[in-house]
């Protein structure tokens, strides 16, 4: 065999053995192709039938998430009310008659006093407790409370004052000691029905 012939038989033997190649190479490709489409095919499967699973969870779990978003809006709302209530109330306390205002504040100062020679501090605004309301009470009950010269940021009431201990009877004070038992009852009047 002369060397053409030989490098003849290499080629010939190289070109058959590379169509064997590129045909198992189609083969294996093809194979693994039809795989992965199948694995494609049942994760859509797979998520569709999760999605037709778990989609009526999702809505209970969207209609809980607005349900709660509805009742914070509820009670925002009815806080505000409430709260808008306690300012009419103290707004009304504070416009109350003299007369009215006076004889209030007298049962109130009665109530507070430990020691009967306490200092009465006054909001900017208060019209009714002045010198001459503290010694008419004094002379009426017996007692040496004084009124301060200094002001109280309050809308109504009084603080007392012993040394360094000082009764906070204002209005803004007394109304929120009260608040928490009358809240219910606000809300049961307001709301209910």
């Amino acid at each position: 065999m002369s060397l053409a012939d030989i490098k003849a038989k290499i080629d010939a033997d190289a070109t058959e053995e590379r169509k064997k190649i590129l045909e198992n190479a189609e083969n294996q490709v093809k194979v693994i192709s039809g795989e992965a489409d199948r694995t494609v095919e049942a994760i859509r499967q797979d998520f569709s039938e999760r999605l037709k699973q778990e989609r009526p969870e999702v809505m209970r779990r969207r209609d809980i998430v607005a349900e709660l978003d509805v009742r914070k809006e509820d009670l925002a709302a009815r806080r505000k009310i409430i709260e808008e209530t306690f300012t009419s109330a103290l707004k009304i306390l504070g416009s109350a008659p003299a007369d009215r205002y006076g004889s209030i504040m007298e049962k109130l100062l009665l109530e507070a006093m430990e020691s009967k020679d306490e200092i009465v501090i006054v909001g900017s605004r208060e019209n009714v407790i002045s010198p001459k309301w503290i010694s008419d009470f004094n002379g009426k009950h017996g007692t040496g409370v004084s009124l301060s010269d200094k002001k109280a940021p309050i809308i109504g009431g009084f603080i007392l004052r012993k040394g360094r201990v000082d009764t906070n009877c204002s209005w803004e004070m007394l109304l929120e000691s009260l608040r928490t038992d009358l809240e219910a009852e606000i809300v049961d009047r307001l709301f209910s029905g």
